[in-house]
């Protein structure tokens, strides 16, 4: 009887694994609770593509649920994951032992650095970069163009091999605004995407923020990218 449970508990966690490895964009929702009775009302959006999408959309919006005073009345809840089916998996390249990213702008690199060592280190860094680069915007701390960028990180056991282009991670925020002054809602909409250039992944992570924003406008509403 207990081979029988341990076989199912290896199937059961076979089919996670593989569902994971099928979800190619993922959305989840920062919500607070309205304290008036009328249950929990939506505030913004994270919405992350590519493997591992919803584990990154979930770190994002708990990375700005906490800085909030009022942390406790917050949530993140996951909306439905958009699936496709699974592509033939690629040989795994060895680990990088460390790695660091540090925020860049037109005018040259920040002071915000992000390290992280050991097994996927480079998934690690970025990831705290993408969140660190998300809170200095909604901080108004960093204005206009600004992007992740890999600063150190060699791949060891390879051969000598072409160097590959350095994929640029941009997160874009769009606000819901109302009339003709632009009024503020408190709603906004945030976006990431990667590509080879920063011009490429911003006009796609501003996309994606776009057309969840617009699914919210009502009356004089309407969307502003947010410098």
């Amino acid at each position: 009887m207990r081979s029988i449970l341990l076989i199912c508990a290896a199937i059961c966690m076979t089919m996670a694994v593989s569902a994971e490895s099928r979800i190619e964009g993922c959305t989840v929702n920062l919500e607070k609770d309205s304290a008036n009775g009328f249950g929990f009302v939506f505030i913004s959006e994270f919405i992350e593509i590519g493997p591992n999408a919803c584990s990154r959309a979930f770190s994002a919006c708990e990375g700005i649920k906490v800085v909030q005073r009022d942390s406790y009345l917050y949530r993140c809840t996951k909306q439905q994951p958009i699936i496709i089916p699974p592509t033939p998996m690629r040989p795994s390249r060895p680990n990088i032992t460390n790695c660091d990213y540090q925020i860049e702008t037109p005018e040259g690199f920040t002071d915000h650095f992000f390290s992280a060592d050991g097994p996927n280190a480079c998934a690690k860094a970025k990831k705290k970069c993408d969140i660190g680069l998300l809170q200095q915007r909604i901080g108004a701390m960093i204005f206009g163009d600004a992007w992740c960028t890999k600063v150190f990180g060699p791949i060891t056991n390879l051969p000598p091999r072409t160097r590959e282009p350095v994929v640029v991670s941009v997160t874009c925020i769009v606000d819901l605004v109302a009339g003709r002054m632009s009024r503020p809602t408190g709603n906004f909409f945030t976006a990431t995407a990667e590509g080879v250039t920063h011009g490429e992944a911003r006009s796609w992570a501003c996309q994606l923020a776009h057309d969840d924003c617009q699914a919210h406008v009502r009356g004089a509403m309407r969307c502003e990218e947010r410098l």
